[in-house]
């Protein structure tokens, strides 16, 4: 008995000190220097009632630092449909539509693979989403599926907090 309280003991220090000494790396200052910044975007729908054959999304990106930005377009809409950008629902199902164009396997980015935003400046790009994904008459919910961006200098995370849009097909 004593061994296996002497064993329990051992343990329970070994798993104290583990726990401890991994305290430092998991604090906030810790992840500090990780925080990712925000980039001002929204999406937006050209016109109203939308047909199911044009439905134009139009993604604007605000670069409110004092600096260019060069931002990796890999998986955003600025690369247009070489993936699955966005998640649409149909509000009376629930069901996603599912994304029905081109998947790209990548291996390193090329200077082409970057957008170059000056500092104050705005960007757009306008996507079809009907290209891409199969509308029928109905309310749909729209959300880009990855909100971040990275910098092509020491590959920052950058977040886009765009608003999911809500759109009606007739």
């Amino acid at each position: 008995m004593l061994k296996s309280y002497s064993l329990w003991i051992t343990s329970s220090l070994a798993y104290l000190l583990i726990l401890l000494s991994c305290q430092s790396i998991f604090t906030p200052k810790a992840f500090a220097d990780m925080n990712p910044i925000a980039l001002s975007c929204t999406m937006s729908i050209d016109s109203l009632p939308l047909s199911a054959e044009a439905v134009m999304l139009e993604f604007t990106l605000t670069n409110s630092l004092d600096k260019k930005l060069e931002l990796l377009t890999w998986y955003t809409p600025f690369e247009g449909f070489l993936s699955d950008l966005f998640v649409i629902i149909n509000k009376e199902t629930g069901e996603p539509l599912i994304y029905q164009g081109p998947m790209v396997k990548r291996i390193q980015p090329d200077i082409e693979d970057y957008l170059t935003l000056p500092a104050m400046k705005t960007m757009s790009t306008t996507l079809n989403l009907s290209q891409t994904y199969q509308f029928s008459t109905g309310s749909y919910l729209v959300k880009l599926k990855r909100n971040n961006f990275y910098l092509k200098s020491d590959k920052t995370q950058l977040i886009c907090d765009a608003p999911t849009i809500a759109i009606i097909i007739k």
